[in-house]
């Protein structure tokens, strides 16, 4: 029915700013909607696709995390390895002493 095309030309605008990728968090729910768009509210699809990518994203910035901070711990090894007597607070005036 023209209703019924309507809603699911409101839901495929309503989706139209997601990837493909984020549309399969909702997949059900949409394929749902495609066969009875009265059963599914639009709302709840977007939704379920914006908390699951907002999850994912939160994921990939704590991989992300813990791979930067064990380059800097595998790093801060080497340098310490390289130089025992390295300390924190050395600066560029200890450095010239070396020179002096």
């Amino acid at each position: 029915t023209m209703k019924k095309e309507r809603k699911v030309a409101e839901l495929n605008q309503a989706l139209s700013s997601f990837t493909d990728e984020e549309k399969k968090y909702a997949e059900a729910e949409i394929k749902a909607f495609n066969e009875d768009p009265f059963s599914v509210e639009i709302n709840s699809i977007t939704t379920k696709i914006e908390a699951a990518s907002y999850r994912k994203m939160r994921e990939d910035q704590k991989t992300q995390n813990s791979e930067i901070n064990s380059i800097k711990d595998e790093f801060d090894g080497i340098i310490s390895a390289v130089d025992p007597i390295h300390k924190d607070d050395s600066s560029i005036e200890d450095f010239d002493d070396c020179f002096a």
